[in-house]
């Protein structure tokens, strides 16, 4: 058993503290400051702002994180005072601001980002950004463009592809709805700003920021440059009687109404690890143990030998007792590439479930490669589908036809902007927005994830060096917060009506397991070698509840515990998930009264899990808790499993 596993890399991956809001407040406005970001920002208890904040992202997007020094921070009855500068030095950029952030009693508040790069350097944005809540989807919006025109516009209820979107660019102020007779008015100085529809890459918000896309990019920044912005917030209408502010307080019970059937347990997989290592006797019967549906295998037709790597796939999931799900893409000579894919596939019978036939160098699948791709693989027992390998941004701009698809199918990743634990739960959110819009484009077509990943799957910028934490990976993959989002993923899936989620890798960094040579990043990504992580607990709690009902499970706290609910041949599970550092008492109740008066629980947590990953036979096989009156407690970070009948 590895004792170097503190109980904070078990909650969360590092040893490091996660960082949680300080409440500020100005008159009637409760802001919630977070390294240096105003994290939601409140309006009689109503989320008026989601964030304000600095962002540095160089030349690959990536984005740079600050350290934060000097900081000033002052409270008073009158309002607030905030000063921080942030260092912000990578291989690529190197940037210092200064921010000053005031709150004012009449509820203004005011974002100023001062600072200059320190030698030549390359960037795509720097500046900052605005969120909007995504529950503006559909209300009105003033703006006053640079050329002093005005114009109302929409925020869109579906997630829209063009960036910016319509009407919402080149604009110095927005004003839109904040509550019973108030007004939010937002205001931009130091460069021209646009919003583009986050919903885009899963996150839960509308953003605006600078400079437009218009303008080329990567845009070059000398040494002694200067960017200087203001964002600056203000109430307009009744604010002047609006009660002192509140901030708001996370409950330390949860109820979760269960409600009627919303929608089908999809089919569950896993995909074939980024190192390309074969699967162990050992790793194979932990998969087979699982039940799994699929196994996403990749076969790369522009890497030498792919075919043999396809043929070893194949066998894997023959092997873990699962059918695969192939991953093709195509360039040229479409129907030689197909045909040579098939006859691997033709020697074993009846495993492949379908093909995803992508393009190679665009960004979603055309539909002359799926029409020739098509004629070959389509069988009996094998679908045909498109979609993407990127975010739902390239597939919503660039949509295949739905004649040409059996499904179509799209990755998610909750860390294409941010990283922080509140927006990873919040950005479950924009995956059911992810799955509203594509069943809206696709309606006659099913719907497939896959595969689900913390990070880029992509490579951006340069290789991290061997024992290096590369960017496609996340500490939280092996950590309980990991096992409890994706609870909460699966949840956000099932019951936007998917019939197929692939999630994550077998093995590795970004797998469900670790090898048994142990972590390829040792220093920053600590695991039990040889051991699973805990969201393979999350799958093993699924196992023989194939086409399971899922049932409505409404949290009265969504960000911080949720409950998917499953029905079969007169059985319920729940599982329980809670995403906060703070113990989380769930409560379920159908038509006002507990939705059992006993029940059995298994429960994974800070006690028992490094255990658990050590030996993950021997934890399922302990026998279960009871619970009664349909209230279970969940530790932080935990999750648990509940039955009843």
């Amino acid at each position: 058993m590895n004792q170097t596993l503190s109980q904070n890399i078990l909650l969360h991956g590092c040893d490091e503290q996660p960082s949680c809001p300080q409440w500020l407040t100005a008159g009637p406005i409760a802001a919630g400051l977070e390294e240096g970001q105003l994290r939601g920002i409140y309006l009689g208890g109503h989320e008026i702002v989601r964030r304000v904040y600095g962002a540095v992202r160089d030349r690959f997007w990536n984005t740079v994180p600050g350290v934060m020094r000097d900081v000033e921070m002052e409270q008073s009855a009158q309002g607030f005072r905030v000063a921080f500068t942030s260092e912000h030095v990578s291989a690529e950029v190197d940037f210092v601001w200064r921010a000053e952030i005031t709150g004012t009693a009449d509820g203004a508040v005011r974002y100023v980002f001062d600072g200059e790069a320190r030698r030549e350097m390359q960037k795509n944005r720097i500046g900052l950004c605005l969120l909007l809540p995504i529950s503006l989807a559909g209300d009105s919006c003033g703006v006053e463009y640079v050329s002093g025109d005005r114009a109302e516009v929409k925020f869109p209820e579906l997630v829209v592809p063009m960036q910016p979107v319509r009407g919402l660019h080149d604009f110095r102020e927005l004003c839109y709805t904040a509550g019973d007779g108030v007004e939010l008015i937002a205001q931009f100085e130091g460069d021209v700003f646009e919003i583009e529809d986050q919903r885009n890459w899963t996150d839960a918000s509308y953003k605006a920021y600078s400079t437009p896309q218009r303008i080329p990019m990567p845009a070059k920044m000398t040494a002694g440059q200067r960017v200087r912005q203001v964002v600056t917030l203000r109430l307009s209408g009744k604010s002047g009687g609006l009660p002192a502010a509140v901030p708001p307080v996370d409950a330390e019970t949860v109820h979760v109404a269960c409600g009627e059937v919303v929608g089908a347990l999809p089919a569950l997989g896993v995909g074939m690890a980024y190192h390309g290592g074969a699967l162990t006797e050992a790793e194979t019967a932990r998969l087979k143990a699982l039940g799994l549906s699929h196994y996403r295998v990749e076969a790369d037709p522009s890497l030498p030998g792919w075919q043999a790597g396809l043929e070893r796939g194949l066998r894997e999931a023959a092997a873990m007792g699962a059918q695969a799900e192939v991953v093709l893409p195509v360039f040229e000579e479409v129907e030689a590439t197909a045909q040579a894919a098939a006859d691997v596939a033709a020697e074993f019978p009846g495993i492949v479930a379908r093909w995803l036939v992508l393009s190679r160098g665009f960004p979603a699948s055309r539909g002359t490669d799926l029409e020739a791709a098509r004629e070959i693989l389509i069988s009996d027992s094998a679908t045909v589908g498109g979609g993407t390998d990127a975010d739902f941004f390239q597939l919503n701009n660039n949509r295949p036809p739905e004649g040409m698809m059996d499904f179509v199918s799209v990755p998610l990743r909750p860390c294409a902007h941010q990283f922080d634990r509140t927006t990873l739960v919040e950005n479950l959110e924009g995956q059911r927005e992810v799955l509203r819009a594509m069943a809206e484009r696709w309606p006659q077509t099913p719907l497939a994830v896959s595969p689900v990943s913390f990070r880029t799957r992509a490579q951006k910028g340069p290789v991290a060096a061997p024992g290096e934490l590369p960017a496609q990976a996340d500490v939280r993959q092996m950590s309980l917060l990991g096992a409890a989002w994706t609870v909460g993923c699966i949840k956000a899936v099932a019951e936007s009506g998917a019939q197929s989620l692939t999630l994550f890798q077998t093995t590795g960094l970004r797998g469900i397991m670790e090898r048994d040579s142990g972590s390829d990043a040792p220093r920053e990504f600590h695991s039990v070698p040889g051991g699973v992580f805990p969201v393979y607990f999350v799958l093993a709690a699924l196992t023989g509840w194939r086409g399971a009902t899922v049932v409505e499970a409404l949290s009265g706290a969504p960000r911080s515990a949720e409950a998917l609910l499953l029905e079969k041949d007169g059985r319920r599970r729940a599982l329980l998930a809670n995403y906060t550092p703070q113990p989380r008492r769930v409560v379920l109740a159908r038509d006002g009264a507990p939705a059992f008066s006993s029940a059995q629980a298994v429960m994974l947590e800070s006690g028992n899990v490094l255990a658990a990953m050590s030996d993950s036979g021997a934890f399922l096989a302990s026998p279960p808790q009871r619970v009664t009156d349909g209230t279970v407690l969940l530790p932080p970070y935990a999750i648990a499993w509940v039955d009843w009948s």
